[in-house]
């Protein structure tokens, strides 16, 4: 079992919001104070504008917000539904209207779908998908497919299970080759390649909260690639306890034959393969001693265990 501590310093693909506060007039505030929530945490990051009106939070995972603005003479406000995915820069402008500061302006509304702020495009294969769309792998990375520029290749070759390290890392993306010469893996932030060029650790789909597929062209914090950067973000824990447990099952009971199999007219090649853990997050809790509500989180996936009894092998179809 792996134990994660989120923390502000962290070297993670983290998001940034920030955004330029102005009156009625369009006159810049300076000094107003920001205050940031995250929704899912209860966590509050403070900022102040600077005297251009702009203010930025940066380090902040992939989940939901909502922030304040306050400033003497003005009427507080407020924005919520505020969803930020990997390596988002979100900026969201307000403007304050003249009042007390008791009284409250409350607008919930989402950010903006594109990032006008960098030149990089990317697409991001939310929790959802990885959950819901079907894979006889469970090799997550593979769903960098549905972007676009990316396909799969030589996965005709490979039985289909997780141990097989080439699975990780078989696409290309813009026109590279399919290995990492031409696209990177992160993890929260870090290499996620090792020597000999398979991906180092490959997290089950349960564990991740999503990841985004970074395509050219790249800014200074990562370019070097000809295809694209895979930045994937585990879960985080929450000020809620929250798990589950799961067990993938395949078995020749249940697949269909291979199709090069089926057309000599061969049997289903037997393959037995079980894949089970589980995850569990939330505050982390010391009776008597400490309570991280609000302040410190883990997230900690039980290791998967795989049991292929017997690899499926591909068969040679013969020349018609």
């Amino acid at each position: 079992m792996v134990g994660r501590r989120k923390s502000r310093l962290g070297a993670r693909r983290q998001s940034k919001l920030g955004g330029r506060v102005v009156d009625a007039q369009g006159g810049v505030v300076s000094g107003a104070e920001v205050v940031v929530t995250s929704e899912d945490t209860s966590v509050k990051q403070k900022t102040t504008t600077n005297i251009q009106g702009n203010w930025l939070v940066q380090f902040l995972n992939p989940g939901r917000y909502s922030f304040t603005v306050t400033s003497a003479g003005f009427k507080q406000a407020e924005r919520h539904g505020i969803t930020l995915q990997t390596s988002d820069n979100k900026q969201i402008d307000v403007d304050l209207e003249l009042g007390a500061t008791t009284l409250q302006i409350s607008v919930s509304a989402e950010a903006p779908l594109i990032d006008t702020t960098a030149a990089i495009s990317g697409t991001v294969i939310t929790r959802e998908e990885i959950i819901e769309m079907p894979s006889s792998s469970r090799v997550s990375t593979l769903l960098a497919t549905l972007s676009p520029g990316v396909m799969a290749q030589d996965q005709n070759k490979q039985p289909g299970a997780p141990v097989v390290l080439q699975r990780r890392f078989s696409m290309t993306a813009d026109g590279g080759r399919n290995n990492v010469r031409s696209n990177e893996f992160e993890l929260d932030g870090m290499p996620n390649v090792k020597s000999g060029g398979n991906v180092g650790f490959m997290p089950a789909p349960d564990a991740i909260q999503e990841f985004r597929v970074q395509m050219n062209a790249y800014d200074a914090s990562i370019g070097r690639q000809a295809g694209a950067t895979i930045q994937m973000s585990l879960k985080s824990g929450t000020n809620q306890y929250h798990g589950n447990l799961y067990e993938f099952n395949q078995n020749n009971a249940l697949n269909a034959n291979l199709f090069q199999t089926n057309l000599q007219g061969g049997p289903r090649p037997p393959i037995h393969l079980n894949e089970y853990g589980g995850t569990l997050g939330g505050p982390i809790r010391i009776p008597k001693v400490y309570n991280g509500k609000e302040k410190t989180f883990s997230s900690s996936p039980t290791p998967a265990f795989r049991i292929p009894s017997r690899a499926s092998r591909s068969v040679r179809c013969p020349r018609r």
